[in-house]
C-alpha cells in the first residue's frame, strides 16, 4: 500500500508538472503571437525616430529565450556608416530588447534591457570633427508615452570595438569579450556599475603605437548626472596586463569632453606582471626570475576628443628590485629606479618626454648607475649614460651569450650616448649610424673566445673613446693566442651598428705595432696545433671588416720562414688584402714587395711585385721550402740574389698550392754561386769524363726566367764558372721532366782533361789547343732523378745555320760597301748618296729617256715638241 500511494504521488506530480510545462508554453505562445506585431511595431517605430533609422535586419518576438524577460531580436542587423560608403556602422548577429513579461501584460512597454551578441562596430571621426555616431538621436513624439527607454542593463559579448578618430589621430581597436553596463538609466541622475573584459590589439597616437596586444579589465561604479553632463568616479579598478590601477576622478562631457582622473597601483606583484607580458617577451624572459616592488602614478587633466588630448603627468619606480639568472644564480640586486612621463605643453607625442633617472644597483659585487630618457615620441630622441665595471664572465653567464666560448676580465664603462631612430619599434643599423656618443670604455686584463673560431685574444687592456660616432682606439694592447702581440692606436667607424647588427661593415684605420707574429698560429685550423710544417691552415680574411694598418713588425713566421723589421700597409676590403711598400730584412738580405691576397672566392688568389737585394740563395731555398721540390735544395746551391719580379698562384682557402695558376717573370742576378752535389751536373761530368763538375763556382750570372703552365723556361744565357764557360738554355717541368740544351767550347773540356788549368785564377784560364772556337753542342733531357745525355744535332744545325746566316750577311755589307753592291737588299745597311753619285745617275737617267725616243721615232711613230715663245 506505502508503494502504490507514492507511485501515485509520483504520477501527480509529473503530470501537475506536465500542466505547468503546457501551460506555461501556451502562454508564451500567446504572449508571442498576442503582443509580436504590437511589440515589434513599437520597438521598429521607436528606433526609426528616437535612436537609430535605417535600420536592415530580420525581427523577432521570443519569451523562452530571454525568460523571465519577452524581447524583441534583431538578426543580422546592419546599419551604413553615413560617412564612409565602404563602411558599416554596425553589424550584429542578434540584438534582444527585453520587457518584463507582468509590464507587457499590463500593456506597458517598458525597455528594460538591451543584449548584442557576436558583432563589430566601426566608431568614426573624420578630419573636420564630424562623427559617424551622430545618427543617434532622441525625438520627443506620441511613441515615447506608448513606449519607455528605462534601461537597466546592457550587455556586450564578442564585440569588435574600431575607433578612428582622425581629427585627434587617435586610433583604438578591442575586442569586448563580455561587458555590462547595470543602473536606472534616464534623465535622472544614476549609479551606474559597469564591467568587462577586454582585448585591446592595439592603440595608437597619431604615428605612435602605445599599446598593442594588451589585456584589460573594468571593474568601475560612478555617478552619472545626464542633467550636468557629467559623472564621477566613487570607486573603481582597472587591471592592465595583471597590473592593479585604482581609478578616481570625474568626467564632464557637456560641450566638450574633460577629463580628471588619477589611476595609482596599489602594492605590486612583480612576478604577475612578468607572467602576462607577451609571449615574445616572456619567452626571452624566462631564465630570470624577478623581485622588488613596483609603483604607478598617473594623472590625466584637460580636455579630451576631436584634436584635443588631456595633458598627462606619470610617475614610476621600482624598489627593492631584483633579478637573478636562474641557472647560473648570478644576480643584479638592490635595483631602484624613478621615472617620469609627461605629454608636455601641447599634450601630443611631439612633446612627450618619458625620462628614468636614479637608476641604481649591485652586479656582481660591484655598483653601477644609469639614465634613460625620450624626447619626441614621433621622431625620438633617445639618450642613455652608463657608469659601471663589468665582470665579462659574469655578463656571459647572466645573459647567456651563446657566441662567446671565454669571456673574462672587466670593462669599466663611462659613456652617454643619444641617437634619433626612425622607428622606436624596429631600432636600425642606420639609426645608429647616426648616433652620438662620449665617453670611454677601458678594457683591463680582457680573454674572449668566439665559438667555432679558434683564435683567443689574450691580455687585452687599453681605452676606446667614443667621440661622435668614431671610437679613438688609445694603446690596445694584448695577444691573439700565447704568441702573437699587437698595439694598436687609431680609430674605428660604424663600432655599434656592427657589434649589433648582421652585414655591417666595421672600418679600422690604426697603427700597428708587434713585437712578434706567427702565421702558423694565426691560421691553425685546429685548436691546441702546435706550429709546424705539416700543420693544417684555414685562411678566411672578413667580409665586413675593412682596415688600413700601418704596420711594424720586429719579427715575422711562417713556418720556416722568417723576416725582420717588417714595415708596410696593410689594406683590408672585400675579403682582399692589399699589400703596399712592404720593406723587410730576410735571408741575410731585404725585400721590397707589393701585392694582393684575394679570398672572396673559391681559391684564395695572390698577384703581386717584389725586389730582392743580395739574399743568400741556401737561406732562400731553406725558408722558402726548396719551392716544394727536392731537386735542387739548399744543400745543393749557395750564392747572392738579386732579383726583381712579378708573380701570381692561387690556392686553396687551406692554404694548398694550385700548381697550374703558378705564373712567374723574373729578371735574376746571382753573385758568387756555387753548386754543390747538383745531381744532373755530376752525372754530365761522368758524360764528359770531367771529374770536376760536382762542385763548381761562377761569376756573376743573370738571366729573365719565367713559369708558367708548370713549366720553367730558361733563356739561352752564359756561365762563367770554375769547371767550364758554357751556355744554356731550357726547359723544368714541376714533375721534374728536363730539356736543357748546354753550349761549351771544346777547348774548355781538352783543358780540363789536360789538367792545363792554371790554379792562380779562380775561374781558370783556357789554353788554346789549336782548334779555335770549336764549340760541343750538349742535350740533357729526361728527369731529374735520371738525367739522359746526348750530342746536340739540332742546336748545331741550327747555330750552323745562324752562324751562315751571319757570315752571309757580313759578306753582303763589305761588298757594299767596297763595291757598292746589294743596294736594294734590305738586310744590307744602304750608305748615303753622294752628290757625285747622284748627278751622274741623273744623266743616266736623262741619257735612257733620249735613247726610248729614238727608238720610237724608228718605228713610224712621230713626237712633235713645240718651240715656246
Amino acid at each position: 500500500m506505502p508503494d502504490k500511494s507514492k507511485r501515485s504521488a509520483w504520477i501527480k506530480l509529473m503530470i501537475i508538472l506536465m500542466i505547468l510545462v503546457l501551460a506555461f508554453a501556451g502562454a508564451g505562445l500567446f504572449m508571442k503571437y498576442h503582443y509580436k506585431d504590437i511589440v515589434e511595431s513599437k520597438i521598429k517605430t521607436e528606433l526609426n525616430n528616437r535612436i537609430i533609422p535605417d535600420i536592415y535586419t530580420n525581427i523577432d518576438f521570443t519569451v523562452f529565450k530571454t525568460f523571465p524577460d519577452a524581447s524583441v531580436v534583431f538578426y543580422n542587423t546592419t546599419i551604413a556608416d553615413p560617412l564612409r560608403k565602404d563602411s558599416v556602422l554596425l553589424e550584429a548577429e542578434k540584438i534582444y530588447f527585453r520587457f518584463n513579461l507582468i509590464d507587457l501584460i499590463r500593456e506597458k512597454y517598458r525597455l528594460s534591457r538591451i543584449d548584442m551578441i557576436n558583432g563589430k562596430m566601426n566608431l568614426y571621426v573624420d578630419e573636420n570633427g564630424n562623427e559617424n555616431f551622430d545618427i543617434i538621436r532622441q525625438k520627443t513624439d506620441s511613441v515615447k508615452e506608448a513606449l519607455s527607454l528605462e534601461l537597466e542593463k546592457i550587455l556586450l559579448r564578442n564585440i569588435q570595438i574600431n575607433y578612428d578618430d582622425e581629427k585627434s589621430e587617435n586610433y583604438i581597436s578591442a575586442e569586448v569579450e563580455r561587458a555590462t553596463a547595470k543602473g536606472k538609466f534616464g534623465d535622472k541622475d544614476f549609479d551606474l556599475e559597469t564591467s568587462g573584459n577586454f582585448h585591446l590589439k592595439q592603440y595608437k597616437l597619431e604615428e605612435n603605437v602605445l599599446a598593442e596586444n594588451d589585456n584589460l579589465i573594468v571593474d568601475l561604479v560612478m555617478n552619472v548626472s545626464p542633467t550636468a553632463g557629467k559623472f564621477a568616479l566613487s570607486s573603481g579598478q582597472i587591471e592592465f596586463n595583471s597590473v592593479p590601477l585604482e581609478v578616481s576622478g570625474a568626467v564632464d562631457y557637456r560641450k566638450e569632453t574633460l577629463v580628471d582622473v588619477r589611476l595609482v597601483s596599489p602594492a605590486l606583484d612583480m612576478n604577475s606582471i612578468m607572467d602576462d607580458l607577451p609571449d615574445d617577451i616572456a619567452d626571452k624572459l624566462n631564465p630570470y626570475a624577478f623581485a622588488g616592488e613596483p609603483f604607478i602614478n598617473i594623472h590625466l587633466n584637460g580636455g579630451y576628443g576631436g584634436s584635443a588630448n588631456p595633458h598627462i603627468e606619470a610617475n614610476f619606480g621600482l624598489s627593492h628590485g631584483k633579478v637573478e639568472h636562474r641557472e647560473s644564480g648570478i644576480e643584479a640586486s638592490a635595483l631602484s629606479l624613478k621615472g617620469s612621463f609627461t605629454n608636455g605643453n601641447a599634450n601630443n607625442a611631439a612633446t612627450s618626454i618619458l625620462r628614468v633617472q636614479e637608476l641604481k644597483g649591485v652586479f656582481a659585487g660591484r655598483d653601477f648607475t644609469g639614465e634613460f630618457s625620450i624626447k619626441n615620441l614621433d621622431k625620438p630622441e633617445i639618450t642613455l649614460s652608463a657608469n659601471t665595471v663589468l665582470d665579462l664572465q659574469k655578463i656571459k653567464e647572466f645573459a647567456s651569450l651563446d657566441t662567446l666560448e671565454t669571456a673574462t676580465g672587466s670593462l669599466k664603462v663611462d659613456i652617454d650616448f643619444s641617437f634619433t631612430p626612425g622607428n622606436i619599434n624596429q631600432i636600425t643599423a642606420s639609426d645608429l649610424m647616426r648616433s652620438k656618443s662620449e665617453g670611454d670604455i677601458y678594457l683591463q686584463n680582457v680573454d674572449v673566445k668566439l665559438k667555432g673560431n679558434n683564435a683567443i685574444l689574450r691580455k687585452v687592456n687599453g681605452r676606446l673613446s667614443f667621440n661622435s660616432r668614431d671610437v679613438a682606439i688609445q694603446s690596445l694592447e694584448g695577444k691573439i693566442n700565447r704568441k702573437n702581440d699587437f698595439t694598436l692606436n687609431g680609430f674605428a667607424e660604424n663600432l655599434l651598428p656592427f657589434l649589433f647588427f648582421k652585414d655591417q661593415q666595421l672600418k679600422i684605420v690604426a697603427d700597428l705595432h708587434s713585437a712578434y707574429l706567427s702565421l702558423d698560429d694565426l691560421l691553425k685550423q685546429t685548436e691546441g696545433m702546435e706550429s709546424n710544417e705539416n700543420g693544417e691552415y684555414r685562411l678566411e680574411l672578413p667580409a665586413h671588416i675593412s682596415c688600413i694598418f700601418n704596420m711594424e713588425i720586429d719579427a715575422l713566421d711562417f713556418r720556416r720562414f722568417h723576416g725582420e723589421e717588417v714595415a708596410g700597409e696593410a689594406i683590408l676590403k672585400n675579403q682582399v688584402l692589399h699589400l703596399k711598400n712592404l720593406r723587410l730584412k730576410s735571408m741575410d738580405g731585404s725585400i721590397l714587395a707589393k701585392g694582393t691576397v684575394n679570398a672572396a672566392g673559391d681559391q684564395v688568389k695572390v698577384t703581386g711585385n717584389a725586389y730582392f737585394s743580395k739574399v743568400k740563395i741556401d737561406k732562400a731555398f731553406y725558408q722558402l721550402e726548396n719551392l716544394n721540390q727536392e731537386a735542387l735544395t739548399h744543400e745543393h746551391i749557395s750564392g747572392f740574389l738579386t732579383s726583381e719580379m712579378s708573380f701570381s698562384a692561387s690556392f686553396t682557402h687551406e692554404l694548398k698550392p694550385v700548381s697550374k695558376t703558378f705564373a712567374l717573370e723574373a729578371a735574376l742576378k746571382i753573385e758568387q754561386g756555387e753548386l754543390v752535389n747538383f745531381e744532373p751536373l755530376r752525372d754530365l761530368s761522368r758524360f764528359l769524363r770531367v771529374a770536376d763538375l760536382s762542385k763548381i763556382k761562377f761569376e756573376t750570372l743573370e738571366n729573365d726566367i719565367s713559369i708558367k703552365n708548370e713549366k720553367i723556361t730558361i733563356p739561352r744565357m752564359e756561365v762563367r764558372s770554375s769547371a767550364a764557360d758554357f751556355k744554356l738554355a731550357g726547359q723544368h717541368t714541376f714533375k721534374n721532366n728536363i730539356d736543357y740544351h748546354l753550349e761549351v767550347l771544346l777547348s774548355e773540356i781538352l783543358s780540363r782533361k789536360a789538367k792545363k788549368k792554371t790554379e792562380n785564377n779562380e775561374f781558370g784560364r783556357i789554353e788554346d789547343d789549336g782548334l779555335g772556337r770549336t764549340t760541343l753542342f750538349l742535350k740533357i733531357y729526361g728527369t731529374v732523378e735520371n738525367p739522359k745525355f746526348a750530342y746536340d744535332t739540332q742546336g748545331l744545325k741550327k747555330k750552323l745555320e745562324k752562324d751562315l746566316k751571319e757570315e752571309k750577311k757580313e759578306l753582303k755589307q763589305v761588298m757594299h760597301d767596297e763595291l757598292g753592291m746589294f743596294r736594294g737588299d734590305s738586310t744590307v745597311k744602304q750608305k748615303p748618296k753622294t752628290e757625285r753619285q747622284l748627278e751622274k745617275e741623273k744623266k743616266k737617267q736623262e741619257k735612257e729617256e733620249e735613247e726610248k725616243q729614238l727608238e720610237e721615232r724608228e718605228k713610224g711613230k712621230f713626237i712633235i715638241e713645240w718651240e715656246e715663245e
